[in-house]
């Protein structure tokens, strides 16, 4: 991990939308520096702009004001240095998975492509597969596949934007268990948007608690826990409860017996 504290640079970022003739404001006031390989998570409420931000990293949607720069460099377009998995794999239906990957690919010979391809999705855990179409996978499976075109352009950044958020309890916590994984072997910096708690202590170096109507940074929690990680260890539950305290604690809720 490198030690430049901002690698990925958000400064005085402030988004509003226009609905109706009236003019709102979505995010305000976001400034947010990221080290080179580190894995933040996002938390928040429905609508506090999780998703708009993470769209403004990856140079998605520009409209805004402020500035957020990667590496020196301020963004103003997508670039393939900036790789997003959404929610929804988003393969195309009528190419095979090791398609799907390479059809993202623009640079490279023809065997250099396939060697790519071929590295990524033995990283994802989807050899065997390569010929399968996404109507023949399962939705974690076809998360992986998502994950690896993702990845094949190598960027810089992974930005997910909740990739787990419709699968089954059991998928989800492979998936977690995936990306941890790849996250240590390829030490890539990732940003994930996610409503489960349980997730970000999971995975996150630090978590970021947004609020919301205008979504703000509330606070930055660090995660420093042994690794593998433990969800049961008192170290864990101690985040967990401390995030949740900050979106239930003025709401006077039990938290003993929610959490």
């Amino acid at each position: 991990m490198g030690v430049s504290s901002d690698y990925l640079k958000i400064t005085g970022l402030n988004k509003y939308f226009e609905k109706d003739g009236e003019r709102f404001q979505v995010l305000k006031d976001i400034n947010l520096s990221v080290r080179e390989g580190e894995f933040i998570c996002i938390v928040g409420a429905s609508g506090c702009g999780k998703s708009t931000l993470l769209r403004a990293i990856a140079g998605l949607d520009t409209e805004h004001e402020g500035e957020v720069v990667v590496d020196g460099k301020r963004v103003t377009k997508p670039e393939k240095t900036r790789g997003m998995v959404f929610q929804e794999h988003r393969l195309f239906p009528w190419l095979n998975v090791e398609d799907n990957i390479s059809y993202v690919l623009n640079e490279g010979s023809k065997e250099e492509k396939k060697k790519k391809v071929e590295k990524h999705i033995e990283l994802v855990g989807l050899k065997g597969f390569e010929k399968a179409y996404p109507k023949q996978l399962s939705g974690g499976m076809a998360q992986r596949a998502g994950i690896a075109r993702a990845l094949v352009n190598q960027p810089e950044i992974l930005l997910l934007d909740e990739p787990f958020g419709a699968l089954d309890a059991f998928t989800k916590i492979q998936m977690q268990q995936e990306v941890k994984r790849i996250h240590h072997t390829e030490g890539k910096t990732m940003i994930l948007v996610t409503h489960d708690i349980d997730e970000a202590v999971y995975l996150a170096d630090r978590i970021v608690i947004m609020s919301s109507r205008p979504g703000t940074i509330k606070r930055v929690v660090n995660v420093e826990l042994a690794e593998p990680r433990n969800r049961n260890n008192e170290e864990f539950l101690a985040i967990r409860k401390l995030i949740f305290n900050e979106f239930f604690a003025e709401q006077q809720i039990d938290l003993d017996y929610v959490i």
